[in-house]
């Protein structure tokens, strides 16, 4: 399809009510998701990457199901949760689970040696080197987790809502790819990635203000 067409395509669906009532649903999803996801993810990865024997028990499962497909365990969340929102909010948090708690927990894994090492010489106790140094070491890891689960979340979104029978966006694009109406379906696909790439610069931008103190922050300029 063409500019021209999908173009137009926006300007009719940017009119439409019933347009901005999808989007708010499949975004509504995306934040329960996205937002549960979070907030197992990140005590989660830093708990398996600081203590060590939870994390020798734990990190096999983690890698199992991160390497898993996710589509393939959608039936079992049909079963489980019923068709609905509820199945759709899963599928979503299963898509940005994993790469949250994993990148989490290596950056717990490899907090600076000579930090701990001051620390421990100054008398800190456990859960003081716990909350000034291994939470500050481990945030870009959490952010990066977190940026490449937006783009998991997103896929869970359309993934859901084309098997959970959702009545969002993801539905919008599977009837219209259903009619062959691909100046409709390059526009929601634009409108995925928009949403994706303002949660990406969101999160670097957060990145950039909680890891201000690290001096090997940014590149070469």
């Amino acid at each position: 399809s063409s500019p021209a067409a999908v173009a137009q395509v926006a300007a009719k669906e940017f009119g439409d009510g019933a347009f901005w009532e999808a989007a708010w649903r499949s975004t509504k999803e995306f934040l329960v998701g996205f937002g549960s996801a979070a907030v197992v993810g990140i005590p989660l990865g830093i708990c398996v990457g600081w203590f060590r024997n939870f994390g020798y028990f734990l990190d096999p499962w983690l890698n199992f199901f991160y390497a898993l497909p996710r589509i393939a365990l959608t039936p079992l969340l049909l079963i489980a949760f019923v068709i609905g929102q509820t199945a759709i909010i899963a599928v979503i948090f299963l898509g940005a689970v994993f790469e949250i708690t994993l990148n989490t927990a290596n950056g717990a894994r490899i907090v600076d040696r000579k930090l701990l090492d001051v620390a421990q010489n100054f008398g800190a106790s456990r859960a003081r080197v716990f909350s000034g140094i291994v939470i500050p070491s481990s945030i870009p890891f959490m952010i990066v987790g977190l940026r490449l689960g937006v783009a998991r979340a997103v896929i869970g979104v359309v993934i859901g809502e084309l098997f959970a029978g959702g009545t969002g966006l993801g539905r919008d694009i599977s009837l219209a790819s259903n009619t062959l109406q691909t100046a409709e379906v390059l526009f929601i696909t634009l409108v995925f990635l928009v949403i994706a790439i303002v949660m990406t610069e969101a999160l670097r931008y957060v990145e950039r203000r909680l890891s201000s103190w690290r001096n090997d922050m940014g590149g070469v300029r």
